[in-house]
């Protein structure tokens, strides 16, 4: 796993992202890119529009595989292309056969689980979706249930539960950060003087730039 590094001391806590941190979420995009077009031609604006209206709802992450299907249903429809709902029944199956974990994913989450350091799992997404690619990834085996952390709220979900993580703490503990959002990352080390930081960039992932990873250095 590839990673931009800021200055980390022995962690008392480690928490990992999930999405292009520890999963490839890009192949899954790529596969729902390819659906419209199953059905008729559909340009990639509008391939990338279904895709934005089924994950965006206001400042929540609304992703589900049902409401994917929604708005694909309302776009075939707008543009007179008939389909049978029936091939989209079993359609998360088929978005999520064979993809799996980073190499090196596991073994990461395995030295740390078997370190002794607690460990969480924090990920934007509705809890239904993200914890069937959890599962179906194997990620699961390696946090306990009440480690497994989601929230919907994109813009401060996630500092909203590191602070209720921590709260509590009489002595800030320092944590260790793996995640893949260069912004967000310096959002979170600017509210958390306690936490450092590994961030993994999917060469995929065309949503950040060389200049988005080289402001974390």
């Amino acid at each position: 796993m590839e990673n931009a590094i800021t200055p980390v001391k022995r962690p008392g806590c480690i928490i990992f992202d999930f999405d292009n941190t520890l999963f490839d979420t890009e192949k899954i995009k790529k596969r729902i890119a390819e659906i419209p077009q199953l059905y008729g031609e559909f340009t990639p604006a509008e391939v990338q529009a279904i895709y934005l209206s089924a994950r965006d709802e206001g400042t929540k992450t609304a992703f589900t595989i049902e409401r994917y299907i929604e708005k694909l249903e309302a776009a075939l429809c707008a543009k007179g292309l008939k389909h049978n709902s029936e091939t989209l029944h079993d359609l998360d199956v088929q978005l999520l056969d064979g993809i799996q974990l980073f190499p090196g994913a596991e073994e990461l989450l395995g030295k740390w689980k078997n370190s002794g350091i607690p460990i969480h799992l924090l990920s934007l997404g509705v809890p239904s979706w993200q914890e069937q690619k959890v599962q179906v990834s194997g990620a699961g085996k390696y946090f306990s249930l009440e480690h497994i952390h989601f929230t919907v709220n994109a813009q401060e979900g996630k500092k909203e539960v590191i602070h209720d993580l921590f709260a509590m703490q009489k002595a800030q503990i320092p944590i260790l950060l793996y995640n893949d959002k260069p912004k967000e990352t310096a959002i979170l080390l600017d509210a958390f003087p306690q936490l450092s930081a590994m961030v993994h960039r999917h060469r995929e992932d065309t949503r950040y730039t060389d200049i988005d990873f080289a402001e974390l250095d």
